[in-house]
Parts: structure tokens; C-alpha cells; sequence
């Protein structure tokens, strides 16, 4: 039987992202063993199934998924694992359906976060705090004096969220109004 490159690449995100999210639930992290050879390979399989244009596009589709969240590794909001595996499922999809499993992760993240935080009651004191630092984006909050004795922020693992987004958009993509696709 012979597989498109279209279902073999759906495929392996699929498994690569469902795999992280299993190893971020059970170790807090995503391993550089899972994300590192996806992110050498697409490019790669991209370049010699496609040709040149097929290998840029890949290459943009690591840079653009990369960007917001380096910038949210940099400050502390994200880490390491989920940015390689951003930039990873950028690599091999390419920037529009990378994009589009950002943008659908983080909304199931922030739903997710909201309803546990008002599951314990800590919505709108959380709400109050997080008003408070986007008024001063560009502070380095990992040692700001103003916070401490706060508690700290609520923290969730990034990686299931990353595994269900990949699903929708990848398998339901009609199901996903916010993406005007």
C-alpha cells in the first residue's frame, strides 16, 4: 500500500504530538529526542519529495511557528520542549496549519486555565494579576520585586493542549471557526 506524503506527514505530527503530550503529562517535559529528529527530518523529506520550494516552505513554517513562542520562552511563559515541538509541526506542515495549531492550542489552553482557576476560585484575583503585567510587557517578571510573596502563577503542562489542537486542525479543520477557515 502506498501512503501520499500528504498522510504520512498528518500522520507523524499526529503521533509526535500525541507522543509529547504524553511525556509532558507524565514527566513535565517534551524530550529534545522527539522534537530534535522531526525538526532535522521534515526539511529534509520536504527538500526530496519537493523540491527547493518545498524545502523553504518548510523552513518558513519552523521560523514563523518559532517566533511568539521564543518570545514566550524567553520570559518564562512557555518551555523549551513546547517551543521545539511549535517549531517542529511548523516544519513539517508548514507555516499556515502550524499557525493554525498554535493559535487553536493556546485557546484550549486558556479555556482549560480559566475553567480550573474558577474551579478554585482564583479566577478573577488571577484575572486582576494577569491585567497587571500586561500593563509592563517589557520587565523581566522572573525577578520582579513587585511580585513577590504572590503566589505563583497557575501552571499547566502545554503539551496535551498542542496534541488535541494538532487533531482538530489537522482531521476537523471545519470545526474551528476562530481560524475563518
Amino acid at each position: 500500500m502506498h501512503l501520499s506524503l500528504h498522510t504520512l506527514v498528518t500522520c507523524t505530527a499526529i503521533a509526535a504530538a500525541s507522543t509529547a503530550a504524553l511525556t509532558d503529562l507524565r514527566q513535565g517535559l517534551i524530550p529534545n529526542r522527539l522534537t530534535l529528529p522531526l525538526l532535522a527530518a521534515a526539511p529534509l523529506v520536504h527538500l526530496l519529495r519537493g523540491g527547493p520550494a518545498a524545502l523553504g516552505t518548510s523552513l518558513l513554517g519552523a521560523l514563523l511557528c518559532g517566533m511568539v513562542p521564543l518570545l514566550l520562552f524567553v520570559r518564562g511563559g512557555l518551555g523549551g520542549g513546547d517551543l521545539k515541538l511549535f517549531v517542529a509541526l511548523g516544519a513539517l506542515l508548514g507555516f499556515e496549519l502550524g499557525l493554525q495549531i498554535e493559535l487553536t492550542s493556546l485557546f484550549l489552553l486558556t479555556f482549560y486555565a480559566c475553567a480550573r482557576l474558577a474551579w478554585q476560585g482564583a479566577l478573577l484575583r488571577t484575572l486582576r494579576r494577569a491585567f497587571g503585567l500586561l500593563i509592563a510587557p517589557w520587565r523581566d517578571l522572573r525577578d520582579d520585586a513587585s511580585l513577590a510573596g504572590r503566589e505563583p502563577l497557575t501552571m499547566v503542562r502545554l503539551g496535551a493542549a498542542i496534541a488535541l489542537a494538532t487533531v482538530l486542525v489537522l482531521l476537523l479543520p471545519d470545526y474551528l471557526p476562530w481560524l475563518g477557515v
